[in-house]
């Protein structure tokens, strides 16, 4: 069926259904976002139960130019968020502690982790170095 427009050109309208791709793509992005709204919901009635599991790691030690770096990874194994987590170091020759350094995460999210360094006037190889979480807020 021709029809005309203001400008006095034809133009054809076709009448016809859906492909029936067009019925399989839309089915299959439905079922997507229903998933995804499902799996999201599920995490926020489930997720926030829990507490931070933290837990740190030396990675790597070198001498810099002031000093020493002590690099190292913070991991949260645990379903909640920490954040203002403060980690302290020390350098330990036998009971004694020689040195002591901090640093402190806006956050630390839920399952993930985050790297960091302390650094030292000391050489860390020379006595025993220990990285620990020290404390954090609930955000």
């Amino acid at each position: 069926m021709a029809q005309t427009n203001k400008q006095g050109t034809k133009t054809r309208v076709v009448d016809r259904d859906a492909h029936w791709i067009e019925w399989l793509t839309g089915a299959v992005s439905a079922a997507l976002v229903a998933g995804m709204i499902g799996w999201i919901g599920y995490e926020a009635a489930t997720g926030s139960e829990g507490q931070p599991e933290l837990s740190t790691r030396i990675v790597h030690q070198e001498k810099t130019g002031a000093g020493y770096r002590v690099t190292f990874l913070i991991e949260n194994a645990g379903k909640r968020t920490a954040s203002a987590v403060v980690v302290q170091g020390e350098i330990k020759d036998g009971d004694r502690v020689v040195e002591t350094s901090e640093v402190t995460f806006d956050y630390v999210p839920a399952n993930s982790s985050a790297s960091g360094a302390l650094l030292f006037r000391s050489d860390p190889e020379a006595g025993r170095p220990e990285i620990r979480p020290a404390g954090y807020s609930d955000p």
